[in-house]
């Protein structure tokens, strides 16, 4: 699926954006962005993703960060 699908250009321009950021910290707007490019691009209903649950949930932010670059690198539309 993710080796064929590409971003909007909004959204690639965001996800750029995103991966330019230089700090080990996710702002809340971010943790939005990573909810809401997943959901839309492994089409699934928008999870809410929380760093208040430690590791456990960290690694799953990755997780989520690592597929939307998938996307991201196959460009835009």
């Amino acid at each position: 699926m993710s080796k064929q699908l590409k971003m909007t250009e909004n959204d690639y321009r965001q996800w750029s954006k995103f991966k330019g950021v230089k700090n080990n910290t996710i702002t809340q707007g971010e943790l939005r962005l990573i909810e809401h490019l997943h959901a839309k691009y492994y089409n699934h209903p928008l999870e809410t993703l929380c760093t208040c649950r430690g590791e456990k949930m960290a690694g799953k932010i990755q997780q989520f960060v690592d597929d939307i670059n998938v996307v991201y690198e196959n460009g835009y539309k």
